[in-house]
C-alpha cells in the first residue's frame, strides 16, 4: 500500500480525517489548484471565442471540445493506469497539460489563435485530463487508512467540485484584468505544482485486496435530494429574472450537484476490486465528462434556436 504520512490527529470518522495524511493533502491541494485552472481556462476560452465569432454554438463547442477526448479516452487510460508505473505516466499527462496550456497562452497573446486552432488546444489538455483522471482518482483513496477511504474519494469529488465556483470567479476577474493569454497561462502554472508534487512523491509497493448527514440518510436518500434539488433549481433559473435570486438558486444548486456527485464516486469506487480499479474509474468520467460534452453541444444549439428559458 502506498505510505499514508501523518501529520496532525484527527478523528477517523470526520470528514476531514484524510488531510492529517500530508501526502494526501499535498495532493488534493495540488488537485484543487489545478481544477481552479481547468475552470478559469474554460472562462477564457469561451469569451475568446465569443469575441472571435459571437456564435452561442462555436462558445458551447469549448465545453464540448474539453470534455470529449473523456469519451474516446478514458478507457485506454485506465487500463494504462492499472499496468504502469503511476507515478511516470502522471508525470508525462501532467507535462502534456502544461506544454498545450503554455502554447495555448502564447498564441493567444500573439494574437494568432483562430476558433479551430482554439478547439484543437482545448481539445489537446482534456485529452492530458482525460488519461490523467482514472488514475488520479484511485490513487487518492490510497494515500489514507482503509477506514478513511469513503471520506477520501469523497473530498475527492467536492475538490473537482469546489473548484467551480472558484475557477471561474478567479478566471473572470482576471480575465477583466488582463487577456486570455494571461488567463491560459495561469492555468499552464497550474500544471507545474500538480507537477512538483508528484515528482515529490515516492510510493511504496502496492497492496492487493463519515459525517453526521451520511450517517443519517441512506445513499439511495441523498442521491434522491441532491437530483430532487437539482431539478426544482433548472426549473427556477429557467423563469427567475432576478440576479439575487439566481445566485441563491445556484447555491443550493450547486450543494445538491455536490452531494450527489460525491456519493456516487463513493459508492462506484469502493465497488470496484483492486487489480481493476483504474480501468473501471474509466468509465465514470466517461458518463461524467462524455455527459457534459454532449449536453454542452446540444445546449447551445438549442439555446441559440429556442432562447435560454425554453432551453
Amino acid at each position: 500500500m502506498v505510505a499514508a504520512d501523518s501529520g496532525p490527529a484527527a478523528s477517523p470518522g470526520s470528514a476531514w480525517a484524510p488531510f492529517r495524511h500530508r501526502l494526501f493533502a499535498a495532493m488534493w491541494g495540488a488537485q484543487f489548484v489545478s481544477n481552479i485552472g481547468s475552470w478559469m481556462q474554460t472562462v477564457a476560452a469561451q469569451w475568446l471565442m465569443l469575441t472571435l465569432t459571437g456564435s452561442a454554438t462555436y462558445v458551447a463547442l469549448v465545453q464540448t471540445a474539453a470534455g470529449l477526448p473523456v469519451v474516446l479516452f478514458a478507457i485506454v487510460a485506465g487500463t494504462i493506469g492499472d499496468l504502469v508505473d503511476r507515478r511516470r505516466f502522471l508525470l508525462v499527462t501532467e507535462t502534456f497539460m502544461l506544454i498545450a496550456a503554455a502554447a495555448l497562452g502564447a498564441l493567444a497573446i500573439a494574437g494568432l489563435v483562430t476558433p479551430w486552432v482554439l478547439l484543437a488546444l482545448v481539445f489537446a489538455v482534456g485529452t492530458g485530463q482525460a488519461l490523467t483522471s482514472p488514475t488520479w482518482q484511485t490513487l487518492q483513496p490510497e494515500l489514507v487508512s482503509p477506514a478513511e477511504r469513503t471520506q477520501a474519494i469523497s473530498l475527492g469529488s467536492v475538490n473537482q467540485n469546489l473548484a467551480r465556483p472558484v475557477g471561474p470567479a478567479i478566471g473572470g476577474a482576471l480575465l477583466a484584468a488582463t487577456s486570455a493569454g494571461t488567463v491560459f497561462l495561469v492555468n499552464a502554472a497550474s500544471f507545474v505544482v500538480v507537477i512538483g508534487v508528484i515528482a515529490a512523491w515516492r510510493s511504496a509497493a502496492r497492496a492487493p485486496d463519515a459525517p453526521r448527514l451520511r450517517a443519517r440518510l441512506s445513499a439511495d436518500a441523498l442521491l434522491t435530494a441532491g437530483s430532487i434539488g437539482m431539478a426544482v433549481v433548472t426549473l427556477l433559473l429557467a423563469y427567475a429574472h432576478v440576479t439575487a435570486v439566481a445566485a441563491v438558486a445556484l447555491v443550493v444548486g450547486g450543494a445538491c450537484w455536490i452531494l450527489a456527485l460525491s456519493t456516487l464516486n463513493s459508492l462506484y469506487q469502493l465497488s470496484l476490486p483492486r487489480w481493476i480499479k483504474a480501468r473501471g474509474m474509466s468509465f465514470y468520467p466517461i458518463l461524467f465528462q462524455g455527459g457534459g460534452a454532449v449536453g454542452a453541444a446540444v445546449m447551445g444549439v438549442a439555446a441559440e434556436q429556442a432562447g435560454l428559458t425554453p432551453t
